[in-house]
């Protein structure tokens, strides 16, 4: 697979691009602690092929051929990675809510950007949420083969400076304070589908890696575990591929978001639905207890009325509604009971946040009861901070606001 290269502030990095369908989000592959462009050996190929996305593979600073980084690496580099490189060139290219693979450290970067960044899903393999004693045993058992064996030769094959990307990993993860990293509190924050994939004899890391996932993130989640060691993509390609392109073709069918009015057929039907949840959990609720909300309040430009369709379903909703010039409200947050757990409501957030600031507003508000722990669960892990009542909704329990940057 060719590859070129893209600038960025910090640097260029190595890039590998195959076209795909420009209507659907695309997949950007991020390699694992050694990896490069051509360390995915044909794999791009096989997931563009199978699934028909445009696919996007890079060598991260310091390896294959992109630019030393900027700064040496420290125990909080894959939060570096996610946070400030990678939503670099996800700007740069293009890419809208992408879908994110990655492998061993690149699925763990990746798991980092999904909890602060809108994505379409997240493949992670053999990712690291926290660290196991295993993982360091076999990363010291790396080292000495690096210092007394033919590996560093091997490496230098596919890498431009093969000390700066060993060390760069292996010092890493052999320093002092890394035992005690752990990205676990982000997982509370990935929302989206993941598919989880990890060798059942990997000799870096345990199912207790998948558990941790399975246990904190909110989103649809698919596992697979596969007969081989720590790198699927390569051991087993073709039923990694497969567990790919069917988890891509099932986001593909999963949420579309579309602006539609608040008194059409589809809102219809949501609203019905969720006015009868609403007065399930609060007897005395109906629509006309203040504060209300009416067709002409989500009228663009200054409001929006989104429906969310799965399979040409409506599925979800979510309003937009003016409050002051600067401060705007999202109301009538709702997803259908056999579409929960797949993203929905946060792409709905998401959605909505990003019309407020093409609007101009700097904040967003909401509110939502006692008896709805899922929704003040969800408000708090997409960035949303309590505040004092600010509506007098005589049902809500919790009020919150979100800075928008």
């Amino acid at each position: 697979m060719p590859s070129t290269t893209l600038t960025l502030p910090a640097g260029e990095l190595e890039l590998a691009e195959i076209p795909g369908d420009p209507n659907e989000p695309a997949l950007v592959l991020m390699h694992e602690g050694l990896g490069s462009v051509g360390l995915w050996r044909g794999f791009p190929e096989r997931v563009a092929e199978a699934t028909g996305r445009r696919t996007v593979a890079f060598s991260r600073f310091g390896h294959g051929q992109s630019d030393p980084p900027a700064k040496p690496r420290t125990p909080a580099f894959m939060h570096e990675e996610a946070l400030e490189v990678l939503p670099e060139l996800v700007a740069r290219l293009g890419l809208t809510d992408p879908v994110l693979v990655g492998h061993s450290d690149g699925a763990s970067i990746a798991l980092i950007y999904a909890a602060h960044h809108a994505v379409a899903g997240v493949v992670a393999i053999a990712p690291h949420v926290f660290v196991e004693k295993v993982c360091l045993e076999e990363i010291r058992r790396a080292r000495d083969a690096y210092l007394e064996t033919d590996l560093r030769e091997k490496i230098a094959r596919h890498h431009r400076d093969p000390d700066a990307a060993f060390f760069g990993w292996n010092d890493v993860w052999l320093d002092p304070a890394f035992p005690d990293w752990t990205i676990s509190d982000e997982l509370e924050r990935v929302a989206c589908p993941l598919l989880l994939i990890q060798g059942e004899r990997d000799q870096y890391g345990t199912m207790a890696q998948l558990d941790e996932i399975e246990r904190r993130a909110t989103g649809h989640i698919r596992r697979v575990h596969l007969d081989c060691q720590h790198s699927p993509p390569t051991e087993m390609p073709e039923e990694t591929v497969d567990a790919i392109a069917q988890f891509v073709a099932e986001l593909g069918a999963d949420i579309r978001l579309v602006e539609e009015p608040y008194d059409g057929p589809a809102g219809k039907v949501l609203v019905t639905d969720y006015v009868a949840e609403i007065r399930a959990m609060y007897p005395d609720w109906t629509p006309d207890v203040p504060p209300r909300l009416t067709p002409e309040d989500v009228e663009p430009p200054k409001g929006r009325w989104l429906v969310a369709y799965r399979d040409g379903a409506p599925v979800g909703c979510a309003a937009l509604k003016r409050l002051d010039p600067t401060t705007a409200e999202i109301k009538r947050v709702y997803v259908a009971p056999e579409a929960r757990g797949r993203g929905v409501a946060r792409a709905l957030l998401a959605r909505l946040e990003q019309i407020a600031r093409d609007v101009g507003y700097t904040t967003i508000r909401m509110d939502t009861g006692a008896r709805q722990p899922a929704s003040v669960a969800l408000f708090g892990k997409v960035g949303y901070e309590q505040i004092p009542d600010y509506n007098g909704n005589p049902v809500a329990a919790y009020w919150f606001e979100k800075r928008l940057a």
